[in-house]
């Protein structure tokens, strides 16, 4: 398989898009094709039971944890859930969002005008999970208004934030008490974000303080600057005659001059503060109603999403293998040939993503779909067994197929059966 290091295995296309350009292969009859939604259907049914089971679970996990109960947070439960929601996120293609890229947020800009600082030492936890990656393009404004460019960047597709403040006590002991968000800091805080530009993702951080930019500095000072060099030039003269004695401009300087001075001086000096506020404002107000329209999900709602995103990538994987292994019996595919090919299928569509082959066919080997093949004088042919072991060790250049939709209907509805298998005492 090639070297695939840093493209994300997230594939961003819905099943049922997965499914409607997968099933429009020219090489599927209708027959066949009704036979292969059979299957579909089935996968969909199992990992439907089995992420429901894993959903139920990590509700029970996170009830004690979560801030918008009704009754007092017990932080028992957290560590046990916060790995369990880390492998459900590793099963749905997410991954951790590194120190490296935070640095690169903090240090830099892109869509929002302004920089932020993170009070990361407010947080007992703080984690940051990434789900796909696209590029964007926005017009921005720039030099003061009079202009406007087109940013070009990248942005995560989805955020999921994880944290957990530090408790009413600790903000007392540093002076930080109006800092403490009181009793909305109880709990595991989750959040779940969309389209967040990967430079600006400091500005979904709830205890963050706005800096300004070297450029809205000079925007604020230029109008302070201009006012002093029109006030110095309109009154310098009466300093200079009030200095030196000379004339009758000296007179009346004590009173109405130094009055127009200050005036003038204080004014200016309230117009720049004014123009700082004012920016200020915005920027919140920018960030504030961005993150309106991005914020997908909280706390247990995203436990829920979290959950559904994860059977829709399992589901996606499966079939894909399946279904090149079903069309491609005669290319006789290797683990290798088949990941390459389905990167290949899905580069058509625009997508350059990383197929997590190995996953996929642990799925196919703990259904009993998978087969080994074996050479003989009439070609390739199944081995005795007619399936691969689930335990035993699948070579990366073994050849390998599937069985026919017919049989591996059979084979997952005696899955299912044995689910709801029970035996009275």
């Amino acid at each position: 398989m090639a070297d695939m290091e840093g493209v994300q295995h997230y594939i961003p296309l819905t099943r049922a898009e997965v499914k409607e350009r997968l099933f429009a292969d020219p090489r599927i009859t209708p027959d066949l094709l009704k036979k292969l939604e059979d299957v579909c259907t089935m996968l969909e049914a199992i990992w439907h039971f089995r992420q429901h089971d894993v959903l139920e679970r990590m509700k029970k996990t996170y009830s004690p944890l979560d801030p918008d109960q009704h009754g007092e947070v017990n932080l028992a439960t957290v560590d046990e859930f916060v790995e369990a929601l880390s492998e459900v996120l590793e099963d749905g293609n997410w991954e951790t969002v590194t120190q490296e890229e935070i640095d690169e947020a903090l240090e830099g800009e892109d869509v929002f005008p302004i920089s932020l600082d993170i009070r990361f030492d407010e947080f007992v936890r703080m984690h940051l999970f990434k789900l796909g990656i696209k590029p964007y393009s926005v017009e921005v404004k720039r030099n003061f208004g009079l202009s406007s460019k087109t940013i070009s960047g990248e942005m995560f597709e989805r955020i999921i934030q994880v944290i957990q403040f530090r408790d009413t006590e600790w903000f007392e002991e540093q002076k930080r008490v109006k800092f403490d968000p009181g009793k909305e800091n109880a709990g595991l805080h989750l959040r779940m974000f969309r389209d967040v530009p990967k430079l600006d993702l400091e500005v979904i951080f709830p205890n963050t303080s706005p800096k300004m930019r070297g450029q809205d500095k000079i925007k604020i000072a230029i109008p302070l600057f201009a006012g002093l060099g029109s006030m110095i030039a309109k009154y310098a003269p009466v300093v200079l005659g009030w200095i030196t004695g000379s004339g009758a401009s000296s007179a009346g300087f004590s009173t109405a001059a130094l009055g127009g001075v200050v005036g003038a001086l204080g004014g200016y000096m309230f117009k720049t503060w004014s123009g700082y506020k004012k920016t200020k404002e915005d920027y919140l107000d920018q960030v504030s109603k961005d993150m309106y329209f991005k914020g997908q999900a909280n706390n247990q709602a995203v436990i829920n999403m979290v959950v559904d995103l994860a059977e829709e990538q399992e589901v996606k994987e499966a079939l894909l293998a399946y279904t090149f292994l079903l069309l491609e019996d005669e290319q006789n595919h290797t683990p290798s040939t088949l990941d390459d090919r389905v990167e290949a299928w899905l580069a058509e569509f625009g997508l350059t993503i990383d197929f997590e082959i190995d996953d996929a066919l642990q799925k196919l080997l703990d259904l009993h779909l998978l087969i080994r093949k074996m050479k003989s004088e009439g070609g390739w042919v199944w081995d005795g067994e007619e399936w691969v072991d689930p335990k035993a060790e699948l070579g990366r250049n073994e050849h390998i197929g599937v069985v026919q939709p017919e049989v591996a209907l059979a084979r997952m509805d005696e899955y299912w059966d044995g689910i709801f298998e029970h035996s009275p005492e």
